[in-house]
This record gives C-alpha cells, structure tokens and sequence, in this order.
C-alpha cells in the first residue's frame, strides 16, 4: 500500500491542479482553447525527441533544424521560458498541428501540444490535439502532475482525468516515485490505484528499476533490483537492460543481460540485442537481432529485422521484413512482407496501409486477415471512419474481431465522443 507520506503528497497535489482544471473549464470557449499561450523566449525546432523509457527524465530535442527546414517536414517545435523551462512542445508539419507519428517512442509524446505550467514545487502538463482543444492521453489522462523537489529534481508523478479523480492511464499506472541516489542513479518505482507495483510497462517486467543516465542526459542503463538495490532477474531472466546512443543521441540499440552482467535473451522480444541504424534526422532505418552469442535471431513477434524508409515530409512511408542475412522475407506472426504507407498530398493525414507479400503483390494478414486499411478524415481534418479491406479492395470483417470498420465522432472542440464498431453488415458490434 502507499505510504502515509505518498498520500499526503497527493492531497496536496490536488488542491491547486483542481483550482487550474476549475480556472481552464470556466475560461475557455467552445472551441476549448487554452487560457493562455504560453510566452516564447526560446523556440527551437527539431527532428525527433531524444528516446527514453519512463518519464522521469525531461525530454530533449534530437537533430535540430532551422526554421526554413522546419517549414518542409514533420518536426518538434520546442518553447522555452525566460527561466529555460519547457513551456510547450508541439509536432508540427510546417506551421500547422500534426498527430505525432512514428517519432514518438515508449513513452515520448502523447498528442499534437504539450503544454506545460510550473506552480511552486509541481510541474503540471497538459495536452491538445491539433485543433488546439484540451484533451485525455494515454487512457483517460487529463493532466500529469509531478511533485518536483527543491533543486527541481523530478519525486513522484500522478495522473488525474478531467474531473481532478487520480487516475491509471491505460498500463495501468497511478503513480511514479523517484530517488536520486548518492551515485547519480534514481530508483523508479510504479504502483496502480491500490499501491499494487506495476512493470516498466507491460511485458518489460522490471519492478523497482534503477535508472542510470549518462554524461548528456540520456539512459544508458535500467537496472531491475530488490529492496535492498540488489539485481533481481525477473521471470525471462533479465536484471539489465543497457542502451547505447551516438554522440548526437541518436538511438544504436540495446544489450539485454543477466545480474552477472552476461548477454541473455529475454524481456518482450526475447533477444540478447537489438541493432538499430538510424539516418541522419536520427530515424530508424534498420533493425536487426542477436541472440547472446551474436548470432541472427528471429524476435517473439515473428521477423529477424526489418527496413524503414521515409518521404521528404519525414513520414514513414514504406517498411519490409527480412531474414537472418537482411534480404526481404515474410514475418511468420502476421504473414506479410511490405508494408506500403500513403499519405495525403500535403504529408500531413495517412490515408491507406497496404500489405504485400514477398512477390510485392498484396497478401492478407494471417492472424487479422485485412490485405489493407483506409483512413478517412471529416473537414476539420478529424479522423472519422478506419475500414478494414480485403485484396480486391472490398470491406472484409477482421479474423481477430469481426470489425470492418470503425466510426469516430467528436465534439465542437474536436475532442472525441464515441468510437462505434461494425461488421460488413453494418451491425454495430458491442464491447
């Protein structure tokens, strides 16, 4: 269970975050806008977002552009104060919003704007979609509020849904508590609304985590320990999870390894490492993976590698599979090779994904059997109807859940107000 003193964090947290969700509700139109922008003493823009694993550490832009590039292409545009403090984050193609796409990582950025207000020791985010309305991310996550300590060090994290209710978000996760220890590390430990401890995230199995960042910020090490910081391998034998990064932090990959420190397969993929070739904007090309003896090895979701390659928007615009030495091969989990990925004329809305097998002709998915997926938007550029398609380009109701297609609908704001299910019938499907 939480202890005493966790709890009367939390009560403390929560008078001045409702006071803000009361001050935001009552301030804004129907268009939901925010009460105030925030003020612009440094804007930098950026290709991507530095990768990390949990929240903990702040994020930081990835290659950076000029204006002029930014202008071109899909990037992060990052907003400083007058005290260096991050004021808001935003994806963007050009001047406009943009839903994040392939940049984001495990826990990189949940919608189109992060906003960001600093009231006495609490730190409170919150987020927009690209009509500039506020919205939940991640589950039901309306604002995510961080008790910092004196020298601004990052102690605990919770979540509250837009009534001010502490809340999980969709791991499962209420709470993150963190301590700098002596050495510079931080031991990170996650617990769900009745104090239950919670994995890193779901099939990464490492409870109380010491985390270890290197000289310029970035995690180098995760550590999965005991009460006492002892190394504890968890049920696939990993204790360490090592990251490597280039001198510009762009991501090469990882080592997974025992408590002895010996290279182990285990954790979701169930390799020893993994490779990753990143292009000059610091966007994964190349993957492939090892087993502990460096040999080639076929990961738990059914490819040994793969390839991506992008358009001049940054968009992710083709990927296939490959075998043990590199060449195109089918991923033995979902059948196909290819994945084809169209985007609209201004690279700001995925229109189609299409599946093809090693001949480049289309194939179906062997366990959701769709040969491809449509995206349809409304005039506010809202996603309203994903359809699901067989070969010939005919609805096709889905091997795993029957769906054929699903509807959105939205309110004034843009905000997301029921997600329907049907068959090729067009009978809704209920939960």
């Amino acid at each position: 269970m939480r202890n005493l003193l966790s709890q009367n964090v939390k009560r403390l947290l929560r008078i001045p975050v409702l006071l803000l969700i009361g001050l935001l509700i009552s301030c804004q139109s129907d268009a939901q806008l925010p009460v105030e922008l925030p003020v612009a003493h440094d804007v930098r823009y950026y290709t991507s977002l530095v990768f990390r694993e949990t929240p903990y550490a702040q994020q930081k832009g990835l290659v950076k552009l000029s204006a002029v590039q930014a202008k071109k292409r899909g990037h992060y545009r990052i907003t400083r104060d007058s005290k260096a403090h991050i004021v808001e984050i935003a994806f963007m193609q050009g001047e406009h919003y943009k839903t994040p796409n392939h940049t984001t990582g495990y826990y990189q950025f949940p919608a189109p704007v992060v906003r960001t207000k600093y009231e006495g020791n609490t730190e409170i985010k919150s987020f927009y979609n690209h009509l500039n309305t506020q919205i939940s991310v991640r589950g039901q996550v309306y604002l995510e509020v961080y008790e910092l300590d004196s020298l601004g060090n990052r102690k605990h994290l919770y979540f509250l849904d837009k009534n001010g209710s502490e809340i999980e978000n969709e791991w499962g996760v209420a709470a993150y508590h963190w301590q700098l220890q002596d050495d510079g590390s931080v031991i990170e430990k996650r617990e769900d609304l009745q104090g239950k401890p919670q994995p890193l995230r779901p099939y990464f199995l490492f409870y109380t985590t010491r985390l270890h960042y290197d000289p310029q910020g970035y995690i180098s090490l995760m550590q999965n320990v005991d009460a006492d910081g002892n190394l504890v391998e968890n049920s696939t034998g990993v204790a360490q999870d090592k990251l490597e990064f280039d001198h510009q932090g762009r991501w090469l990959g990882w080592k997974v390894l025992d408590k002895e420190g010996r290279l182990t397969e285990g954790n979701g993929p169930n390799v020893a490492k993994g490779i990753n070739t990143p292009d000059e904007f610091g966007y994964e090309t190349a993957i492939r993976y090892e087993d502990r003896h460096g040999n080639p090895k076929r990961n738990d979701h059914g490819f040994w590698g793969s390839r991506r390659f992008y358009d001049d928007f940054g968009n992710l615009s083709r990927s296939y599979f490959t075998d043990s030495i590199g060449n195109p091969a089918p991923n033995v989990v979902s059948g196909y090779t290819y994945a084809i990925y169209t985007w609209d004329t201004k690279g700001m809305k995925r229109v189609s994904t299409q599946l093809l097998g090693t001949d480049k002709l289309p194939i179906d998915h062997k366990t959701r059997g769709y040969s491809s997926i449509t995206y349809t938007y409304d005039d506010r550029g809202l996603l309203s109807q994903v359809s699901f398609l067989d070969r010939q380009g005919k609805p096709i109701n889905r091997l795993d859940n029957g769906v054929a297609y699903i509807k959105y609908s939205y309110d004034t704001g843009g905000v997301r107000t029921s997600r329907k299910e049907f068959n090729t019938n067009h009978k809704e499907l209920k939960p």
